[in-house]
């Protein structure tokens, strides 16, 4: 039989009368369809000779006149023959327009029966007919009978995302002509499948406003994730109500910290259309203290960028009123972000505010603020600032000097004439200058004479600096460090850096470790070195190096180091170890790990008191109960 072929003038007007029949989404295709190919014949028409404009009626036309009878009196046989004829068509828009044509013609119960054939594994189209020819039946189907659509789709071997905008359409489809029957069998279907049947209905109401397409997400259990999809899906600048948008989404969305963000953001929406009177609402109808501490705080820093005045005075006279807590914080907000742009007026703001303990919390911010801006104009007019400010202006100051001009910062650090501060300014210099340039900063701490006074103190920022690459020059150095009496050594904090990256080191070193409780701790990070590399008998031997008197600082932390590695062995080797003060220690350690671990048996922990010292016993008190009162 001779295919059928549509000439450029009548295929436009085929197409269009199958978008009648078939609907909105064929309508769509139908519609580029018409104007790509009405274009054309205008085209053709203006290039063409006068006589060429006479209608005349091309074997295709006639063919197809023909063939039109046959389909309107539902003669399937023929649309099988032109659907095998297609494969001859090399666009797919050609065959779409082919397609709508051919199926248009047919009833709903010959357009099933060819529905049903196209999934014959024994009628040989090509696959990528097959597909288009079913996709146009369903899209016919979901207008007349979507149920027997939705079981054929679900009948399919295909994955679920190549059937997704199947789906969607004929959901929609559905949804415009029987919207509750839609919504039924829509919860029927697993979650995930009944995510793509919400998409959907909400296609079909798109002009309908958020309230309803929420309430249809409820309808079908899926309030969260409508929800989410709106957060994240929505250009909220776009939004002419954006209070209806708020109240459809807030008592889902502020459960969620994830979703603080998107709710600020439709936040500074609503307030660029309604100004303050917006933040009433919002607090209205937040529950959440976080996400409302953080989505006021966020919006009212929006507002500051434009009316920094405006936004101090609400936090200020509003919400410190309602709470302490979450009013600080948007305040805070808001002063910081007027600090970024005029911090003289933002301090100057301040100087009114009659809540004593908020208004030197905001001079603290502005003027840390100030001097990360403009660091020599703080440091060199210190005395103008409010006197408890100044100590963290300098050290903001000379953090952002130290960084990027060390000679600087030295400068500036020599010119202060609070020694307090000074040797705060100091010791902020030295360490972040001995991170990036160790010798010199090294170099000044020892050799500098204007510093006599303080050196002393400067000596652990820079010892800490060195351990990575210098520890050796780090505990020698530490050694030099002067302790109160009481008070553990500066080596013992240094060895136990050491130890962790290299234990033989450290354990070489600790013969020049001072004596007393400074050598005890100092053994201690050893021996928890050991434990970690699991080398216990190590960390055992190593504590009998020291006197008897220090065995029960050192036991008790090997021991709190050994039931995070191996407690199973610990409580094995426990009867052996060396002497009552380590048994009682281990026991000590294993009996608080049994408070929130099952790793022992009862019977095991009643095991334990046997070994304890009175003092261990006294200490553990009522958490580990042994036996029976």
């Amino acid at each position: 039989m001779k295919s059928l072929q549509l000439n450029s003038f009548l295929k436009p007007v085929l197409v269009l009368a199958a978008g009648l029949i078939l609907g909105v989404g064929a309508t769509l295709v139908v519609g580029m369809l018409v104007k790509l190919n009405t274009h054309s014949s205008e085209q053709q028409l203006s290039n063409a000779p006068d006589d060429s404009l006479k209608p005349r009626q091309t074997d295709g036309e006639i063919s197809f006149d023909n063939n039109l009878f046959n389909y309107t009196q539902g003669t399937l046989n023929n649309v099988l023959a032109e659907v095998e004829a297609l494969a001859d068509q090399g666009q797919s828009i050609d065959r779409f327009a082919t397609l709508y044509a051919l199926i248009s013609l047919l009833n709903t119960q010959k357009s099933e029966d060819l529905l049903n054939r196209s999934v014959d594994s024994q009628w040989d189209i090509p696959p990528k007919i097959r597909l288009e020819l079913q996709d146009v039946l369903l899209e016919r189907l979901s207008m007349t009978s979507p149920a027997e659509a939705i079981e054929f789709v679900f009948n399919q071997k295909r994955s679920m995302h190549t059937l997704r905008p199947t789906l969607i359409s004929i959901f929609a489809d559905w949804s415009n002509a029987d919207v509750e029957s839609a919504i039924a069998k829509a919860n029927t279907l697993p979650v995930e499948t009944r995510k793509i049947a919400l998409q959907g209905i909400l296609q079909a109401y798109f002009v309908h406003p958020i309230s309803h397409h929420r309430e249809l997400a409820d309808q079908l259990n899926l309030t969260a994730y409508f929800v989410n999809f709106f957060l994240n899906s929505t250009d909220f600048e776009s939004l002419e109500e954006p209070e209806l948008a708020w109240t459809a989404v807030i008592d889902v969305a502020e459960k969620d910290y994830f979703f603080v963000t998107q709710l600020s953001e439709l936040a500074k929406q609503w307030y660029a259309k309604s100004g303050f009177n917006a933040f009433d609402q919002i607090l209205s109808t937040m529950n959440d203290m976080d996400m409302k501490s953080t989505l006021i705080a966020n919006v009212l820093r929006f507002v500051a960028e434009s009316e920094p005045a405006r936004a101090l005075d609400y936090s200020v006279t509003q919400l410190t009123q309602l709470d302490v807590g979450w009013g600080w914080e948007a305040t805070e907000s808001v002063i910081q972000e007027w600090a970024i742009q005029d911090p003289r007026a933002a301090l100057e703001s301040i100087s009114g505010l009659n809540a004593n303990a908020l208004k030197q919390n905001l001079q603290h911010l502005v003027v840390q603020s100030w001097a990360n801006q403009d660091a020599d104009y703080v440091l060199n007019h210190l005395s103008e600032f409010p006197r408890h400010t100044q100590s963290a202006a300098v050290a903001s100051a000379i953090t952002k000097l130290a960084s990027e001009s060390p000679d600087q910062a030295v400068s500036q650090v020599l010119r202060l004439d609070d020694a307090n501060i000074q040797l705060e300014a100091a010791q902020v210099l030295v360490s972040i200058w001995s991170r990036n340039e160790l010798e010199q900063a090294q170099e000044w701490v020892l050799e500098e004479p204007a510093i006599n006074s303080i050196r002393e103190h400067l000596i652990e920022p820079l010892a800490y600096a060195m351990v990575a690459t210098d520890p050796s020059g780090a505990f020698e150095l530490s050694l030099k460090h002067t302790s109160a009496e009481g008070q553990v050594g500066l080596e013992a904090i240094i060895l136990e850096k050491i130890a962790s990256q290299d234990v033989e080191l450290a354990l070489s070193l600790l013969p020049s470790v001072r004596d007393g409780l400074t050598k005890a701790i100092a053994f201690g990070s050893v021996g928890n070195a050991h434990v970690e590399n699991s080398d216990f008998q190590k960390a055992i031997d190593l504590g009998l190096r020291l006197d008897e008197s220090d065995h029960s600082t050192y036991f008790e932390s090997i021991s709190l180091a050994w039931i995070n590695v191996d407690a199973e062995r610990l409580f094995e080797v426990l009867p052996s170890l060396p002497n009552q003060v380590a048994r009682s220690k281990a026991a000590y350690a294993l009996s608080l790990l049994s408070v929130h671990t099952d790793v022992l048996t009862k019977k095991q922990i009643e095991s334990l008191d046997q070994y304890l010292s009175e003092k261990d016993r006294e200490d553990l008190g009522t958490l580990v109960p042994f036996g029976d009162p």
